[in-house]
């Protein structure tokens, strides 16, 4: 299975329960991981797509 990173944007039109600020709150508190891309610390945040799933308790 590849692994697919989404936006911040993308996040919220996969599960538009969800508001762009609350996703963004839950990444500051630690509770869903991100990736930076390019690996640089002000690059685009990255989710991986099944911890977003996965977070939500929605299956693929």
């Amino acid at each position: 299975m590849r692994n697919e990173f989404l936006t911040l944007s993308q996040c919220v039109h996969e599960i538009p329960e969800i508001s762009y600020y609350s996703l963004r709150k839950l990444i500051m508190q630690g509770k869903l991981p991100v990736e930076r891309a390019c690996g640089k610390p002000n690059g685009k945040i990255l989710v991986r797509k099944s911890d977003l799933l996965a977070y939500f308790e929605i299956d693929e």
